[in-house]
């Protein structure tokens, strides 16, 4: 009973079947790996502001947030957006936050998400007779320094209005110098762009002898200027108890953004929008619970993979699985396809590659049956057949120790028989010879 295997044995020759195909798929997989895109990146440089700032305390934030999907954020701090956008236009960053308004050339860089409101605020002194912005002509003004979102924002809408360095006086200093001169009556107005709850707006709007000026027309603003929003600031809203402001002030807001290089892997857009959602999604005085994070309000084209979290959320292996296996997985899905299509045609060819294993066992031994067949036709005597059927017996010797599955037994038996009726028509041959 040599001839058959136990069951075990069929088994293992299933498994050497499939360890086969694995091994093949492993390696399609292996050189379909190689024309993956590049894998997400463990680190990155963000460019946020003057250190305790708004974009600071929002860089600290998200840094926290992300390191915990396993990424290191290096955190670049700046004299503001224009110096943010300098670092991320020359490669310095990877992302920055910037207001909305002041960059002019989008070329390499993308949106990631708006993320609150930065209202424009004038404040003036009360002696100087300015109600509306159209009295700022021929008046002393702070319009925020050389380079900044607030001075950016500032000449735009006074440009509207016709008003410019040849018609009013543009005082260039940073916030504190500008202050100073405003209480001390060096200037007539200033400008700053920064969040309702920053302690300066308190303290301004708090200041005896200052008054908010209300940007009327906000609404025919926002309209030239698309980065711009209308908002009001209504009684109560900077200091209930003392009713700061005690009127409606009409402003204009350019938002707070987030922007990246294009080339910044894909996948980590979700992780920035997700752990700013967390920091701003609850709202502020000026935004509704779950506004912010949006696509609108950007100076550069929202990058796709922001467009695709703000359609549908983030992605089922992004909530299920950690950052780096998700990642991983993301790209493995992009060479499923091909990899599919070279698999398919191997799961058809490896069962018959298995029969043909198998019985290219018991098949090769029928040509050497014949080739002794044809050695007794080409000489046809007794010394000739005591030949074949010496050569018969080593055949038959080797055949008794094949081994096949159980399910491959009747070819060997049918071999067997065969080999039989071969060994009885020689030697029936034989004794009529010698006969």
């Amino acid at each position: 009973m040599a001839a058959r295997e136990a069951p075990n044995e069929e088994r293992s020759e299933i498994w050497k079947a499939l360890v086969a195909g694995v091994l093949v798929a492993g390696l399609i997989g292996l050189v379909a790996w190689q024309f993956v895109g590049d894998p997400p990146p463990d680190r990155l440089r963000l460019a946020t502001g003057g250190e305790g700032g708004g974009y600071d305390r929002a860089g600290v934030a998200i840094r926290d947030q992300l390191a915990e999907d396993g990424i290191v954020v290096e955190l670049v701090r700046s004299e503001g957006t224009a110096e943010n956008l300098e670092l991320l236009q020359s490669g310095e960053v990877d992302v920055a936050f910037a207001q909305g308004g002041v960059l002019e050339d989008s070329s390499g860089l993308v949106g990631v998400a708006s993320l609150y409101f930065e209202p424009l605020w004038v404040f003036a002194r009360a002696d100087a007779g300015i109600d509306e912005l159209a009295d700022l002509a021929g008046k002393r003004l702070q319009i925020g320094a050389d380079g900044s979102g607030t001075a950016a924002v500032a000449r735009a809408m006074l440009g509207l209005l016709g008003i410019d360095a040849s018609s009013a006086q543009f005082l260039q200093d940073h916030l504190t110098a500008a202050r100073q001169q405003l209480e001390s009556g060096d200037c007539d107005a200033m400008f700053v762009v920064v969040r309702p709850d920053a302690e300066v707006v308190h303290e301004l709007f708090a200041t005896s002898g200052l008054v908010a000026v209300s940007v009327d027309r906000a609404i025919a603003f926002s309209r030239r200027l698309r980065e711009l929003e209308p908002l009001v600031l209504t009684p109560g809203m900077i200091d209930l108890q003392r009713n700061l402001p005690d009127r409606d002030v009409p402003l204009v807001a350019p938002a707070a953004t987030l922007l990246a290089r294009a080339e910044l892997h894909e996948s980590v857009f979700p992780l920035l929008i997700r752990a700013a959602r967390r920091q701003f999604g609850q709202g502020g005085l000026f935004e509704d619970e779950g506004e912010f994070p949006n696509g609108r309000n950007l100076d550069a084209p929202l990058s796709e993979a922001s467009e695709r979290y703000f359609a549908q959320g983030l992605s089922f292996l992004y909530r299920v699985f950690p950052f780096q296996l998700a990642a991983a997985l993301d790209r493995l899905k992009i060479m499923l396809l091909p990899l599919l299509t070279l698999l398919l045609p191997l799961m058809r060819i490896m069962p018959p590659a298995y029969r043909w294993r198998i019985r290219s066992r018991i098949y090769k031994w029928y040509g050497e049956v014949m080739r002794i067949e044809a050695m007794v036709r080409a000489q046809d005597d007794s010394a000739g057949y005591a030949v074949a059927l010496s050569r018969l017996d080593e055949v038959e010797r080797d055949i008794n120790t094949v081994k096949v599955p159980l399910s491959y037994a009747e070819e060997l038996y049918n071999l067997r028989m065969h080999m039989r009726l071969v060994r009885d028509a020689l030697e029936s041959r034989r004794d009529a010879a010698t006969g």
